[in-house]
């Protein structure tokens, strides 16, 4: 098949691209596929009008001076010329969204959904103006309504769509994966890990490792919740904080001093150089409240972390329970448990040699269960699905 992949947004910074729909068209054109990513970076315009090719998919970053209906316009045009047998738009907002709407009448569509965008989600954060929360809410609701099938990236959103009408055979459920790439590549050397330990002046300590981006709103007092006991009672650790945000200044404001000095923040890290820190560390801690956003999301980081053999310490929200086995392959704690999440990370730290167990069972786990070269079926299902009695008009 002839496939165009419509990206959401830049390949950097954010992900949904560059770890979802990237690794994904990778698979495809192993299964045999021609694929090409069409990318709008609005959100990044030093990545415009360059066109490459990466392990047999085509990308092409498109250009545009007019804003939403410039990028639109750009990607709608740019996907009639290549005149694909299937579109995969990702997300149903933004760009990618707006293109779907107006390609729907013209070509096979399948929509791609990985966070629950509107209200009750990242519109209703904070994080957006009214009007484009609005927006988004509408681009939500109507733009998966016109594809002739969805692919979720959880278990939160197949039900969500069902429920809004969708039948349950055209919701694809499509989780994030591993990337053969991840999966082939040597681990890092101990010379990168003891770098890594001395940046954070871990020495010998155990690192409690967090990863992500940190919005004004976020479920880190959670995290600073479960540690402050464990600093307060003398227990050996550091904490090392990689990514950036608005809500890292509020955080160190009402950090206890005990943790305080157990505490690291590094920013950004390369993908090379966090799988160094996932193999230098003790464990991934991932706080989560039980909302709308947390069960429907499908954090990369816990599948990288998994993947790389590192036991995940988390509540039992969302897709956590579908990536973490309690006790096999990590710990899941009662959501709400503050001192739950106190012990289970309080157990890693005493017990490296469960905390390696738990590690390699993860990382079979995840490339035994969870790769890219195997969910791409699941994708291919969807759009013969969709194009099956649907010409090219």
């Amino acid at each position: 098949m002839k496939i165009v992949l419509l990206g959401c947004f830049a390949l950097s910074p954010k992900g949904t691209v560059a770890q979802r729909a990237l690794p994904l068209g990778r698979a495809l054109v192993r299964r045999g596929h021609a694929v090409t990513l069409l990318v709008p970076p609005y959100d990044n315009p030093s990545e415009a009008g360059q066109a490459w090719e990466d392990a047999g998919v085509r990308i092409e970053t498109l250009a545009s001076g007019w804003g939403l209906a410039g990028w639109t316009t750009a990607l709608v045009r740019r996907t009639l010329a290549l005149r694909p047998d299937v579109v995969h738009a990702f997300k149903p907002i933004g760009p990618s969204g707006a293109a779907a709407l107006l390609l729907a009448q013209r070509l096979p569509l399948v929509i791609d959904l990985d966070d629950w965008e509107g209200w009750g989600g990242f519109a209703s954060s904070g994080a957006y103006a009214p009007p484009l929360a609005a927006l988004i809410e509408l681009q939500e609701r109507l733009t998966p309504k016109v594809a002739r099938r969805l692919t979720v990236a959880s278990r939160a959103l197949q039900r969500r769509s069902i429920r809004r009408g969708t039948a349950p055979a055209a919701v694809h459920y499509l989780p994030n994966c591993v990337d053969r790439a991840a999966l082939e590549s040597a681990p890092p050397s101990t010379e990168e890990m003891l770098a890594f330990r001395a940046a954070v002046d871990a020495g010998d300590e155990p690192i409690v490792l967090y990863v992500g981006y940190v919005p004004p709103a976020n479920d880190l007092d959670l995290a600073v919740a479960a540690l402050a006991p464990l600093a307060e009672s003398g227990e050996v650790f550091r904490w090392v904080l990689v990514g950036d945000g608005p809500g890292l200044d509020t955080l160190r404001g009402t950090l206890p001093a005990a943790l305080t000095e157990r505490t690291r923040f590094l920013g950004r890290l390369s993908r090379l150089a966090l799988r160094a820190a996932f193999a230098a560390s003790r464990l991934l801690l991932v706080p989560a409240r039980d909302t709308r956003i947390n069960r429907a999301k499908c954090a990369m980081k816990v599948v990288d972390a998994l993947a790389a053999g590192l036991p995940v310490v988390a509540p039992a929200v969302g897709q956590h329970r579908e990536y973490i086995v309690h006790e096999v392959t990590g710990l899941l704690t009662p959501v709400g448990d503050r001192r739950a999440l106190t012990a289970e990370i309080r157990r890693l730290l005493n017990d490296p040699a469960l905390a390696a167990r738990l590690g390699a069972a993860a990382a079979d786990r995840m490339r035994r269960g969870y790769s890219w070269d195997h969910w791409a079926g699941e994708a291919e299902r969807a759009y013969r699905a969709a194009v099956n009695g649907i010409p090219f008009r």
